[in-house]
C-alpha cells in the first residue's frame, strides 16, 4: 500500500511525504507491537513472552531441529519445525514464522522470531534468540474522511494499493520557532527566523522515533 500526503501550508501545496507497507481493500494490518534485535536466551522451561497474550515455547532440540509452540491466552495455536543449527542454515530455517489473514488479506506473517542457534543439553534444551518481530493480529479500518490528527483520508483505491490523504479540512499556518503535529508521530518543525519574501521561513517535516543505543 502506497499512502501519500499532500499539505497545505501558508499558501503552498504540494506532496510531502509517502511510505509503503503491504495490503489491500480498506483494512490495513495491525500497529507494530515489537522489532527489537536484542539476543536473548529461552529455554524449554522459560518460554519467549510476546504481547497480545502469545508465547513462544521451546519444546525439544536435538542434532539437526528444534519443535516450537506457540500458544495464545494459553491455548495452543500453532507448532512448527526450525533448523538454526543444522550447516548452511537458510533464513527461512533459522526463523519461526506464524501467518494469519487479516481483513482482506491472507497470510500475514504476525509473528517472526529469527534463532541465532539451538543446543540440546543434559538437563535442559535452550536457543538464542537474535531478533523478534511481531505485529497486531487486529486490522486496522480505513476510509474515506476518516481523521488521523490534521489529515484526513480523501481517497483509498484498493486497485492501486492506494492512500490520499491531505489537510483541507485544517488549515496550517507557520509562524517561527514552532513544532506542529500533523498526524500520530509526524510533526512539522519551523526555523527560528522571521520569514521575508527574500528568505522564506524555512521548515522540515519530521517523525519521532525512538532509538535504543547501546
Amino acid at each position: 500500500m502506497i499512502a501519500a500526503f499532500e499539505v497545505a501550508i501558508d499558501g503552498f501545496s504540494g506532496d510531502v511525504a509517502s511510505f509503503t507497507t503491504t495490503s489491500t481493500g480498506s483494512k490495513l494490518p495491525g500497529c507494530p507491537l515489537i522489532d527489537d534485535n536484542t539476543e536473548m536466551l529461552i529455554n524449554s522451561s522459560s518460554p519467549l513472552k510476546l504481547v497480545e497474550g502469545y508465547e513462544l515455547a521451546l519444546k525439544y532440540v536435538n542434532a539437526s531441529q528444534a519443535l516450537v509452540e506457540l500458544k495464545k491466552d494459553g491455548q495452543l495455536v500453532n507448532t512448527n519445525i526450525i533448523q538454526p543449527s543444522i550447516p548452511g542454515a537458510t533464513m527461512n530455517d533459522k526463523t519461526y514464522y506464524y501467518k494469519r489473514n487479516i481483513g482482506d488479506t491472507s497470510d500475514i506473517v504476525t509473528i517472526a522470531v529469527h534463532f541465532k542457534n539451538s543446543i540440546h543439553g543434559p538437563d535442559k534444551d535452550s536457543a538464542i534468540i537474535d531478533g523478534i518481530f511481531q505485529i497486531s493480529d487486529t486490522p486496522t479500518t480505513i476510509q474515506p474522511d476518516q481523521k488521523y490528527g490534521k489529515m484526513s483520508i480523501r481517497n483509498v483505491d484498493a486497485t492501486a494499493l492506494s492512500i490520499t490523504m491531505d489537510n483541507k479540512d485544517n488549515q496550517i499556518v507557520l509562524s517561527k520557532n514552532k513544532d506542529i503535529p500533523l498526524m500520530n508521530k509526524i510533526h512539522i518543525k519551523t526555523a527560528d527566523q522571521d520569514g521575508t519574501a527574500a528568505e522564506p521561513l524555512r521548515y522540515y517535516i519530521y517523525s519521532e522515533e525512538t532509538c535504543e543505543c547501546g
